[in-house]
């Protein structure tokens, strides 16, 4: 399960109260105003609460002021005193409302900070497999995405809270001039909480349209991207996607339509409610109470106040929709992730063995189903091997014939199902230790360069810079390392400099998957008859998948895959 916003900060609290719970007061009809009961039973919202009650009670002021102000007025009379008080109340409202909406921001910040990086560590530990199981679009997203939208509504979320506690004081300062003027407010009131409430579920069930729509039309632009050049030689795919860009695209327009309608509707109706509000009073209260005329006119002033509170709400209702909607889609993410059964980091520090070699012994894995749990996935089987350091060790195989899986299971990167693997002289577990993966560098055929060298200190700087120039691309990239600017590599460039990456590492062994495919005839050469050589001679342990079978003479041993099953091989 996901991790419950605790209430430990002020950020944690504000939080807690977009969320859907099973708590209590979450299940109110308004759970945006939840917070009135809540901060009784935390305790620990003082200086929001007291910026909060601050601001209402000067604004409050101005209010009663205004009207004993005019009061006097129509009895020609003037008092500067009055006029002083305005100022200072007007100043106090000022400071009081700005110091709640940028220290309660702060604090969500520094929350959504929090959780980010908590969803962030537990994303770090998935395996492979998890990984590719969530997919990456939907990780990248969950990790980035619908933070955005929560950080929009921050400021008019903790405005509406400010206004709600505002509305709380004006209308205790109606109730004083008016009881039926305040009966008559609560019954305005009561109807618009309920058209809200349908609204609201309006519009959740439309954001999820919209957060669909645009999920296929960025799946749309990624294929219209990479897939430029399969675009551009079938006219037929082309139109279709195109079709379908169309199609989604209209679906996305119409969605968002609704959800603008909807957000209007929200708006309207809260800007509204303060002029139905005066007009009750002028056209109503009269006829329901014996009302003097001056009474009328301050309690018109009163109700008149309640635009700016009101409208503040308003506004922070439908923020209040949109921010929660995210952080439902952040909690779902994050329960996924825990679904996954990451483990916690391994700690293990490695035995005291120096690196002697691997053995595989009869090891298994099976992905899992695609599209039905009753389906079967590919499967690896029955994976014998041993590998010594210096030692090199071809894979052949054809497309689809398991030699990246049993690669993968072989570094740890997939748990492996059955069998053993065997090192330092003691027993990997199924989910590998990371000390175990730290064995390993290696260029897989997608692999990724970081635009860091992430890992490389000063002495592994120095090394990446021997192996790209003795790959031909120094002079391709920055004098600084350190950072890595790849946009106007070529692929067989970011391939030579992920394999310089990898050998920077100094690990004891390095698995290599096609990766002489894209380079050309000069570079392959001297990646079979002089890069691995001098390797082999430091004493690596070198894996390599390989279709070149005029270098297969450079392997000391050959082993060829089908159907995932592995079998030994004439190197010759």
């Amino acid at each position: 399960m996901a991790e419950p916003i605790a209430p430990r900060s002020t950020g944690a609290f504000l939080l807690r109260l977009l969320g859907r719970s099973d708590n209590q007061d979450e299940r109110a009809p308004l759970p945006f105003l939840a917070f009135l009961t809540m901060w009784g039973q935390q305790g620990t919202r003082g200086f929001l609460l007291a910026y909060a009650v601050l601001s209402a009670a000067a604004g409050t002021g101005i209010l009663v002021l205004l009207n004993t102000e005019a009061e006097l007025l129509q009895r020609q009379g003037y008092s500067t005193l009055i006029a002083v008080f305005f100022i200072v109340l007007l100043l106090v409202y000022r400071f009081s409302q700005r110091m709640l909406v940028a220290n309660a921001a702060a604090q969500i910040e520094q929350e959504l900070h929090a959780r980010r990086q908590t969803i962030v560590r537990k994303t770090l530990n998935l395996s492979l497999r998890d990984i590719e199981h969530l997919r990456g679009e939907r990780v990248v997203n969950g990790l980035a995405a619908s933070y955005d939208s929560l950080s929009q509504a921050i400021v008019p979320l903790v405005a509406g809270l400010e206004g709600v506690v505002m509305l709380a004081f004006m209308y205790a300062y109606l109730l004083v001039l008016s009881p039926a003027a305040g009966a008559l407010t609560a019954v305005v009131a009561g109807l618009s909480v309920l058209g809200y409430l349908s609204l609201n579920r309006q519009l959740d069930h439309t954001l999820r349209e919209t957060e669909e729509s645009g999920r296929r039309f960025r799946s749309y632009a990624a294929a219209l991207v990479q897939g430029n050049k399969e675009l551009r030689m079938n006219t037929q795919r082309r139109v279709e996607l195109e079709r379908d860009m169309a199609e989604t695209s209209a679906s996305m327009a119409a969605s968002r339509s609704n959800n603008a309608h909807i957000l209007a509707q929200i708006l309207t109706t809260g800007t509204s409610v303060s002029y139905l509000l005066a007009g009750s009073v002028v056209f109503l209260l009269p006829m329901l109470a014996d009302i003097p005329g001056e009474d009328i006119s301050r309690i018109v002033m009163a109700v008149l106040f309640l635009i700016g509170p009101v409208g503040s709400l308003a506004n922070s209702v439908q923020h209040f929709i949109i921010a929660r909607f995210a952080l439902d889609n952040i909690q779902q993410f994050e329960q996924r992730i825990d679904e996954c059964g990451a483990p916690a980091p391994d700690a293990t520090d490695p035995p005291p063995a120096a690196f002697d070699g691997l053995k595989l012994s009869r090891v298994c894995y099976q992905h899992q189903a695609a599209q039905t749990a009753n389906a079967a996935g590919f499967r690896v089987d029955d994976i014998c091997l041993e590998l010594k350091p210096g030692e090199v060790i071809f894979i052949t195989g054809g497309n689809g014939s398991g030699k990246t899986t049993a690669l993968r299971v072989l570094t740890g990167l997939y748990p492996r199902d059955g069998g053993t693997i065997t090192a330092r002289g003691v027993q990997i577990p199924a989910q590998a230790p990371q000390w175990y993966c730290n064995l390993f560098a290696g260029v897989f055929a997608d692999y990724h360069v970081f635009p860091r060298a992430y890992g490389l200190e000063a002495s592994g700087l120095a090394a990446l810079d021997h192996w790209l120039k003795r790959l031909g691309i120094r002079d391709e990239l920055a004098d600084d390392l350190s950072t890595l600017q790849t946009e106007a590599l070529s692929t067989g460039q970011k391939k030579r400099l992920a394999l310089a990456l990898a050998l920077a590492e100094e690990r004891p062994v390095l698995v290599l998957d096609e990766w002489a495919a894209d380079q050309d005839p000069a570079t392959r050469l001297a990646f079979y008859t002089e890069i691995l050589p001098e390797l082999k001679r430091q004493g690596k342990a070198i894996i390599c998948i390989t279709h070149d079978d005029r270098y297969f003479d450079c392997a000391d041993r050959r082993f060829h895959m089908s159907e995932g099953r592995m079998t030994p091989a004439d190197a010759s």
